[in-house]
């Protein structure tokens, strides 16, 4: 995994891309003072654009809504491929017994506690053993057909986990960007705030930097982390 770059800023992305729309509102009124101090109205200009880079890089909707759906799907599929198992070692039972070595290998998986990991690898071990017991388990009911349609759900299953993990890493390296541009914007919102408490003082408290909300009791930093990407 990637490691994410630190915010520079404690406040929600939500909240320093709104703070900063109030300053390219407001600024200009006060730009003559501020020029004096070396704020031009192209640093505001610069901060309305680096803003906008960060309204694109926070919608996340799209990625969040085929996640669930991904997932949906992905559970679905599970609940199939388990089925599919359990339909197989019993005619495994009925052919050879419970007490037998071909049982022992399949029945005794515990399919439904498995994660998806290891939920695709058992049933591409189902599906290579019964491919083998074919011929001995026909009479049971096993036929080709069935076995080519745990090979399509295996594959179906392969396929949206590695599309789900595509997406993922995608959100990672989206939430490094956005983290990026957020510490830009934020160094170039302080200087003007910082400026402007000097250049105009009556104003001073206008030009305060946005704080952090307090924690809730026993909020710890990680929390708090997890609270301001569910609001972003």
């Amino acid at each position: 995994m990637k490691t994410i770059n630190n915010r520079d800023y404690r406040v929600t992305d939500s909240e320093l891309i709104g703070f900063a729309g109030q300053l390219c509102y407001s600024v200009p009124k006060d730009l003559p003072y501020l020029q004096e101090y070396g704020i031009t109205e192209a640093d505001i200009l610069a901060i309305e654009a680096v803003k906008n880079q960060m309204i694109e890089l926070q919608n996340d909707s799209d990625n969040k809504t085929l996640i669930i759906l991904l997932a949906e799907d992905k559970n679905k599929m599970s609940e199939s491929i388990i089925k599919v198992i359990k339909q197989m070692a019993l005619r495994v039972e009925l052919q050879w017994g419970k007490e037998s070595s071909q049982y022992k290998q399949l029945g005794n998986m515990n399919v439904s506690r498995m994660s998806q990991i290891e939920l695709n690898n058992s049933a591409k071990i189902v599906h290579t053993m019964m491919t083998e017991y074919l011929p001995s388990l026909a009479a049971t009911g096993l036929t080709q057909a069935m076995l080519d349609g745990l090979a399509a759900l295996i594959e179906q299953y392969e396929a949206n986990i590695s599309e789900r993990l595509k997406i993922e890493n995608n959100r990672i390296n989206m939430t490094e960007k956005r983290k990026t541009i957020g510490n830009k914007l934020y160094a170039m919102v302080k200087r003007v705030c910082i400026t402007a408490q000097i250049a105009v003082p009556n104003k001073a408290e206008f030009y305060l930097l946005p704080t952090p909300r307090k924690k809730k009791k026993k909020e710890s930093d990680a929390d708090e982390e997890k609270r301001e990407m569910k609001e972003e």
